[in-house]
């Protein structure tokens, strides 16, 4: 498939069914490779089956990539979504293991407009850079964490921050994963942001960005799942995750945003976008904007 690269995302048979579904965020082409059952087929068809399959105990979901789209991108994506799923898999593209492509994405990231003034630059075209009159400018070393600017459901969420951070706001950011969204709330003037992400090496990567874009005192980032070590009422919440994630968090977020307050969601694939609207509402929450880019969904929604 020359016009396509194989991301391989080796797992369990019991993960197949959710790997698949996260897979399929990227590109409908997926194919499943599961050998588990092969034995009950032996004695019958013994014979005619490869040895090779015999021996074989990998199970897989491989998703093809095509070449317009940004590899390291849809890795990045696979690899935050899945860890935030709370699986634990192995994500490789043809023979090129996860720790290998860290630095080789970069010839492909540049600066990228995510709202009509939010720019997300890479340092290592900074000096480069030459920002327009009125550009919030965050600069971003994503390494092996979710969020380069480039992603739709980033784009959306800045869309539906940059006319709602009030400023001295206080924020929390689920799923910080490179820390973008928390970056860019702070740019747009909140006073406190505390993002959280469950995968420590995103957490890592995200101090890393709020150092270098000069926001850590008024960004604080560590390790949680969800909402479990949030603030009470918050102003805003902004999480960029999966519909069945926000689902399952959705009865914690009346707890940590203040009466009034807004919500950013996104991760949303349009044929779940009214679940969660639904999920979002029976907890007290009514929409006021819903945008979308190339089948995904971003939602602005206030408490009542």
């Amino acid at each position: 498939m020359d016009d396509w690269t194989r991301v391989k995302i080796s797992c369990t048979p019991e993960q197949v069914e959710l790997v698949s579904a996260i897979a399929m965020m990227v590109d409908s082409h997926i194919m499943v490779e599961d050998n588990s059952d092969i034995e009950q087929y032996n004695s019958m068809y013994g014979e005619l089956i490869d040895e090779s399959l015999k021996s074989c105990e990998d199970t897989s979901v491989s998703v093809f990539v095509p070449k317009e789209r940004d590899l390291a991108q849809a890795m990045a994506f696979l690899r935050e979504r899945l860890d935030a799923a709370g699986l634990s898999v192995t994500v490789s593209a043809e023979g090129l293991h996860e720790e290998d492509w860290a630095d080789n994405w970069k010839q492909y990231y540049h600066p990228v407009r995510v709202g009509e003034h939010i720019v997300i630059v890479p340092e290592w075209e900074m000096e480069t850079f030459e920002p327009r009159e009125g550009d919030v400018v965050v600069m971003m070393d994503p390494g092996m964490a979710f969020g380069t600017g480039t992603h739709e459901t980033t784009r959306l969420c800045a869309a539906l921050m940059e006319d709602t951070v009030e400023r001295g706001s206080r924020i929390t950011d689920v799923g910080t994963g490179s820390g973008i969204l928390a970056i860019i709330a702070a740019k747009l003037g909140a006073g406190h942001i505390d993002a959280y992400d469950i995968d420590p090496m995103s957490v890592r990567v995200a101090r890393e960005n709020i150092e270098k874009n000069g926001c850590a005192d008024r960004i604080f980032c560590s390790e949680s799942d969800l909402l479990a070590s949030a603030p009470d009422e918050a102003d805003m919440i902004t999480a960029n995750i999966t519909a069945d994630i926000i689902l399952r968090m959705a009865p914690s977020v009346p707890r940590c945003v203040r009466r009034g307050g807004l919500v950013v969601l996104s991760g949303i694939i349009d044929p779940q976008c009214n679940a969660v609207i639904e999920a979002m509402e029976s907890q007290g929450f009514e929409k006021l904007r819903e945008l979308h880019e190339n089948d995904w969904a971003g939602l602005l929604m206030r408490r009542g």
